[in-house]
Formats: C-alpha cells, sequence, structure tokens
C-alpha cells in the first residue's frame, strides 16, 4: 500500500512474444521492460489508453539484457527521456549495444534456441544507463511503494520487481508451461536461479507476473518450485 492508501495497479502491455508492464502509482508510472525492437510505440500508446502521459514515467526499470526485453529500450528513453535503470551485472551489454548470453539448459531450449538465435545475436542501439542496481532499489522515490531486488540466474543481472501490495514481476526468472510454473529453460547459472526463486518464494508475494506468460499465484509456486 502506497503513502496515500491505495495499492499500485500493474497494467499488461502484450507484446505476443513478450510482456512488458506499467506500474500505476497516484501520479507516477514505472515501466518494467521495453520488447523487441518496434515497440516503443505500442508502450507509448498504452500509457495514454490509461490517462497518464510520457512525462509522468518516473522510471524505466529493466529486468535483465536480453534484446526481447531492451530491444525498444532506447527509443522509448529518446521519446519519454525518462531515467533507465539496470542491474550493474547486465549494465555493459546495454552499453555496448548487445545481449547478454542466451544458455539453454534444457533439450527443447536447444530446438527453440536454433531458432532464436539469430534475433538473440541482432546488434541493438547502445544504451546510457542512469542508475545501476546492485542488491535492491527502492521504489518509493519514484512513486511506487515496492523495490527492485537482485535475482541472478537467467543473467546475472536479473531483477525482479516487488510491490508492497504482493504483486512480483519476475522478469524470465520463472517461465509457465501449460500454465504451471517452470524454471531454467534458458539458465546462465542453475544454482543462482534456484537461489534466486526460493527468495520470491519467501517474499510476501501473492501473484507472480510473467514476462512470457500470464499471472501465477505463490501457491502454485511454492508448490511447483
Amino acid at each position: 500500500m502506497n503513502k496515500y492508501g491505495k495499492y499500485d495497479e500493474i497494467i499488461t502491455i502484450n507484446m505476443v512474444f513478450v510482456n512488458s508492464y506499467i506500474i500505476k502509482g497516484n501520479n507516477k508510472i514505472i515501466i518494467v521492460d521495453a520488447g523487441l525492437p518496434g515497440n516503443a510505440g505500442k508502450i507509448v500508446n498504452k500509457i495514454k489508453d490509461i490517462g497518464f502521459n510520457i512525462s509522468d514515467i518516473s522510471l524505466i526499470i529493466l529486468t535483465h539484457a536480453h534484446l526481447d526485453h531492451f530491444g525498444s529500450l532506447k527509443k522509448l528513453k529518446d521519446m519519454t527521456k525518462a531515467k533507465i535503470a539496470v542491474h550493474k551485472e547486465d549494465a555493459a551489454y546495454l552499453s555496448a549495444g548487445k545481449s547478454a548470453e542466451v544458455v539453454p539448459v534444457t533439450r527443447f531450449s536447444r530446438i527453440m534456441m536454433s531458432m532464436i538465435k539469430k534475433i538473440a545475436e541482432r546488434p541493438a542501439d547502445k544504451i546510457k544507463i542512469d542508475i545501476l542496481i546492485e542488491d535492491e532499489l527502492d521504489l518509493n522515490i519514484f512513486g511506487i511503494s515496492g523495490k527492485v531486488i537482485s535475482t541472478p540466474g537467467h543473467t546475472d543481472g536479473s531483477v525482479a520487481i516487488f510491490l508492497d501490495s504482493g504483486k512480483c514481476m519476475v522478469g524470465d526468472t520463472i517461465g509457465s508451461s501449460f500454465g504451471r510454473p517452470i524454471a531454467g529453460m534458458y539458465c546462465k547459472d542453475m544454482k543462482k536461479m534456484k537461489d534466486s526463486i526460493n527468495i520470491i518464494k519467501k517474499l510476501n508475494a501473492k501473484e507472480i507476473y510473467l514476462s512470457h506468460g500470464g499471472i501465477l499465484n505463490i501457491e502454485k509456486i511454492q508448490k511447483y518450485l
């Protein structure tokens, strides 16, 4: 609950392959991830659809440095002038305009990798980072009641956004298959990913928002992961 006594709301921007999110406070909004190249206009239109202006963006948070999450980040920043926050371990990839390594660890993900390899390795615009996240980032100073926490594993600099209302956006730390939570299809460090999932499970989270998939309740996460 924020200082005005109201819960922050999450608006999903479904871009077919991946989700971005708008965290809606009373006067400000935060954008989580920017999708593939070409998605900036869709994000801006969604912001206007819910009654906000691009000047109301207090921050853009990147969950990790894979192209399907930052492909439109430079364009979105140019359009909105909003500050960008990313974990320090993934920041160098954005500064160089390239994606962090995508590491398949299951048979299915290795098959899929042959299909997405060219996309994953595409060069992107170099991006200037405004805020480097270390262990945590307090979001109250950006008008939202919550924090960003470090959840390495999928990439070294993966993060999750946890709101005081119990909603949590986990990037690609947790995925879904036929409505069941899964982990580890693509993973730089499996031990760190499992540790990060345990951190998420121990939070007072009620709803888990996936980048690839929908919303899962914490009971499913506790049962299967």
